[in-house]
């Protein structure tokens, strides 16, 4: 499994943290939106726990972030740190 630590996992994450500042909501009124506790925000934020595929797009979703949004910010990553490398750096990690 990939470390929550793992750069192109920080990007994703940022994404969101990023929409939910410029809505101009706290964690808490993230939290109480999707039914979770402001724990889980703030863990998901610092990157402490991972968000698996239908949590992060239901909270993109609830965030208004477009799936040209998430695509972009995979794109930038990769075109970034080629795929090699990249997984080169997570085994030295693991």
């Amino acid at each position: 499994m990939v470390s929550t630590r793992t750069t192109p996992y920080q990007a994703m994450i940022a994404l969101l943290k990023k929409a939910r500042i410029q809505k101009k909501l706290s964690q808490r009124a993230v939290a109480k939106l999707c039914g979770k506790s402001q724990s889980y925000v703030t863990q998901y934020e610092r990157c402490e726990t991972r968000l698996d595929i239908i949590d992060y797009y239901g909270l993109a979703r609830l965030l208004d972030v477009t799936d040209e949004q998430i695509i972009k910010t995979l794109h930038r990553y990769y075109d970034e740190h080629p795929i090699d490398k990249i997984l080169n750096d997570q085994k030295k990690t693991n």
